[in-house]
């Protein structure tokens, strides 16, 4: 199951959502232009998908929108980068800790029998 986590304010009328693991969008819920009805879903990049775009009537509906789709997507290319840099430099990490330091190793004898 996907994390997707929430940051809800009922007093000012708003709401985040976030998903590190999929996008690295932030989706914003607030009230719609033109009155205090309805609400809409906005990003933080790009356009709205399709799938969200619309008016919602309360914030917990337009949150378990954002819910469905983040879970129902993939990911994103951003988040696919991030993943891919992660597991370099992990591997990087990998290969050079295998490396020793021959010079300095203790495991050298020392002497002139070597």
């Amino acid at each position: 199951m996907v994390e997707v986590e929430f940051d809800v304010n009922y007093d000012k009328k708003l709401s985040t959502a976030r998903c590190s693991s999929k996008t690295k969008t932030v989706y914003t819920v607030s009230p719609a232009p033109g009155g205090f009805i309805f609400y809409h879903i906005t990003t933080s990049s790009g356009p709205v998908a399709y799938e969200l775009s619309g008016r919602y009537t309360s914030l917990d509906k337009a949150n378990e929108a954002i819910r469905y789709y983040v879970t129902n997507m993939k990911k994103s290319i951003g988040a696919r980068r991030d993943d891919m840099h992660a597991k370099i430099d992990k591997q990087k990490a990998e290969r050079h800790a295998a490396r020793t330091d021959a010079k300095n190793s203790d495991d050298l004898r020392k002497g002139s029998d070597n």
